[in-house]
């Protein structure tokens, strides 16, 4: 603030000097050799306070050049560094999230095939199911005392209870397969709508990180350095990321689950219905074998029965006979018996 007083009187006075204002007064509009010589040593000292200001003033736009220069190289390092951290985050989770969708594709690819071969064997079942009824049908025209509530009647209606159990089960397993189909489809779509965002931001912070100062693509955007609302954080953009993740790998071990539930339930099934099928077998046999036997004494007996007829149908005969050769007798008693009474 100083120096600006000293030169503002200095210029004061230089304005009086020009004005033609002497020191001595009105006698003469010229200047004294003093005046003149005090005129130029201020201009060379104003000069040359402004030259040591101009090179202060170089010296100061150097040094801010320099120190800008090295600060914005730094944040450019700083940033082309974190786009590169970023871009090898990008592409772990990219690889994850592929890993996981081929993974949950093939889980769904084999649960499908599961699903398709219980239909079959539900398909399979409908056979034995009617053999079962139409031979509770038919036993039900067995007349008199052959109609009895045997043990192939009790082994056909449990395997018909059995038979439709497992239908039963059969259905639900398809339902619940249907139902973890779905989900499984659910999470592939989230999986690759996440993948692709993936993509999308490799692309773009891989086209930011190859972006150079020299780079002819390059321009201004205004407001691109403020927040927009719909930013995440880097721990929200990882979580989501692996909360998907983590789904599709539950979704997969249910699936996987649901695949050992099923086959189970074919191998378990298919094994009891083949062991009530042998019981039902084994009754029918034995009902045949007691059936042969009754049938084989039935015909001893009556052959026993015939003969016994025939010997009496004989007998019967030769009673006849008898009784036919008495009838002579009888008559000559009778005929004797008329001449007394005469």
């Amino acid at each position: 603030m100083g120096d600006l007083a000293i030169h503002k009187n200095s210029l004061a006075q230089t304005e009086n000097v020009c004005g033609g204002t002497s020191t001595i007064g009105f006698r003469s509009s010229k200047y004294t050799p003093e005046e003149w010589n005090s005129y130029h040593n201020e201009k060379y000292f104003q000069s040359a306070k402004e030259c040591e200001q101009t090179e202060c003033v170089d010296d100061m736009t150097k040094s801010v050049i320099k120190r800008t220069n090295a600060i914005s190289q730094k944040l450019q390092a700083d940033s082309t560094k974190r786009l590169k951290e970023r871009l090898h985050d990008i592409l772990f989770w990219k690889q994850e999230l592929n890993r996981e969708i081929n993974d949950i594709i093939q889980e769904t690819s084999i649960l499908i095939n599961e699903r398709d071969r219980l239909q079959s064997f539900l398909l399979e079942t409908d056979l034995p199911l009617q053999i079962a009824t139409e031979n509770l049908n038919t036993r039900e025209y067995r007349r008199g005392i052959d109609k009895v509530t045997d043990s192939v009647e009790s082994e056909l209606y449990i395997e018909m209870e059995l038979i439709q159990n497992i239908q039963k089960l059969i259905k639900n397993a398809i339902e619940q397969a249907d139902k973890q189909i779905c989900q499984n489809r659910e999470v592939k779509e989230a999986l690759e709508i996440n993948w692709s965002d993936k993509k999308e931001a490799e692309e773009i912070d891989t086209k930011a990180g190859n972006l150079k100062n020299c780079s002819t693509n390059k321009q201004f955007y205004a407001g691109v350095a403020l927040c927009q609302e719909n930013m995440s954080s880097v721990e929200r953009w990882a979580k989501d990321a692996n909360e998907v993740i983590t789904r599709a790998e539950t979704e997969r071990l249910a699936s996987i689950d649901l695949r050992s539930l099923i086959s189970n339930l074919i191998l378990d099934t298919s094994r009891d219905m083949r062991q009530q099928f042998d019981r039902v077998n084994a009754a029918f046999q034995n009902n045949l074998n007691q059936l042969t036997a009754a049938k084989t004494t039935l015909e001893e007996n009556l052959k026993s029965v015939v003969y016994k007829i025939s010997l009496l149908e004989h007998n019967l005969n030769e009673l006849k006979e008898a009784i036919r050769a008495k009838d002579d007798p009888l008559m000559t008693a009778q005929t004797r018996l008329a001449f007394t009474h005469i």
